[in-house]
């Protein structure tokens, strides 16, 4: 396909054929792409609108039918359109985004204080996801050697990768970026952690807004609200950095109780030997994975509070599918085909977020998540 440039007038032709880009914001029925360091404004080709097939932010796509307009000498729109997305190596849903090379997991050392529990949250939310999980620990201008020590033990001795940061210091940003060069990295944390503080240090010039710590609360408003790849340059290396809006309120909904332990590096080596199949790692008798692995440490701790969440929303489910089948009943057509029919007078709808939320914490009442130090 030709590339139709538009200048006072002139009609010039490149010669370009199906160029493979990357979507880093989308707006309405506008989807920006990056190509060859430029930002295409394309819209998606009708066949796809038709499959009901939408690109999500991250999504490698070919582009064609280019078009440059400008005025005065100065391009003013690039165009195109997307005629194909390629296969995801992975999605998320919170964010919207896909194509992930490493979960950026930003945590503070004070205002909010450091949390091993939702660290640990985030952490199997990236492995469950195929996401390489790397630990930031922000504000540590201020850390003690204690809890250092405790991230180290924790953390770094079980092979994640950990790098320590202080966008108000401007400690740690070398290492940063070396971590974030030529790869596509989501941001992800606690609200307050200092998310966008860091973007900005890293390239002032995105002037991102910086969220401004509720002293009441001890987390951040969110100041983040759209998903979009930002454009990083340093050391003559690019990244395409997602910056996300905040949540402090993260799900496990979509992972099995069976599969949680799977996403604790240190448990896997052991967890083809225990003598159940679907053995939880907690009660059950002959489990290999707790004679191999030390049960007294804040990890084991952690995967029980998130065992019970994920058992939580298990129990949740399964008492939805069942109130939906006792509101259906199965009725003969002519034709003596069976079908379900919705039973009158019931309604026959989704549990309310809220509701979820209820009960889960009525679940959550019955354990600690307070005792999360290191014996």
């Amino acid at each position: 396909m030709w590339a139709i440039k538009c200048d006072s007038g002139r009609l010039i032709l490149e010669d370009k054929d199906n160029c493979l880009g990357i979507v880093i914001r989308i707006h309405s029925n506008y989807y920006y792409v990056d190509y060859n360091n430029e930002t295409w404004e394309c819209m998606l080709r009708s066949k796809l609108k038709k499959e009901g097939t939408e690109p999500k932010v991250g999504d490698k796509v070919l582009i064609d039918e280019f078009k440059i307009v400008t005025k005065d000498d100065v391009i003013s729109i690039h165009s195109a359109v997307i005629t194909s997305i390629l296969t995801r190596n992975n999605e998320l849903d919170k964010p919207n985004v896909a194509n992930i090379d490493q979960a950026i997991i930003v945590t503070s050392t004070y205002s909010p204080d450091f949390n091993p529990l939702l660290l640990d949250k985030f952490i199997v939310l990236s492995e469950s996801n195929n996401i390489n999980p790397i630990i930031c620990i922000n504000k540590s201008d201020k850390i003690d050697e204690d809890l250092r020590e405790f991230i180290e033990k924790t953390y770094r001795n079980i092979g994640y990768e950990i790098v320590y940061t202080s966008a108000k210091e401007n400690q740690g940003l070398d290492d940063l970026k070396n971590v974030l060069s030529n790869k596509i990295s989501v941001l992800t944390g606690v609200s307050g952690s200092g998310k966008s503080s860091l973007i900005n240090a890293i390239n002032p010039e995105l002037s991102l807004q910086v969220a401004e710590v509720s002293k009441n609360l001890g987390t951040g408003r969110h100041t983040t609200r759209h998903v979009s790849l930002q454009k990083v340059f340093f050391n003559n290396q690019k990244a395409l950095i997602a910056d996300t809006p905040g949540f402090s309120f993260i799900e496990l909904n979509n992972i099995q109780s069976k599969e949680l332990a799977w996403n604790f590096r240190e448990f896997t080596p052991f967890i083809p030997e225990c003598a159940l199949s679907d053995c939880l790692h907690w009660q059950e008798p002959d489990c290999n994975v707790k004679r191999n692995i030390n049960t007294e440490t804040s990890r084991y701790n952690n995967y029980l509070n998130l065992l019970i969440e994920v058992l939580g929303f298990e129990k949740i489910n399964n008492a939805r599918s069942s109130k939906k089948e006792s509101q259906v009943k199965i009725s003969q057509r002519a034709d003596g085909k069976n079908i379900r029919v919705v039973k009158i007078g019931s309604q026959a709808r989704e549990d309310s977020r809220r509701t979820v939320k209820q009960e889960l914490s009525e679940i959550g009442k019955r354990t600690s998540i307070d005792d999360m130090e290191e014996d």
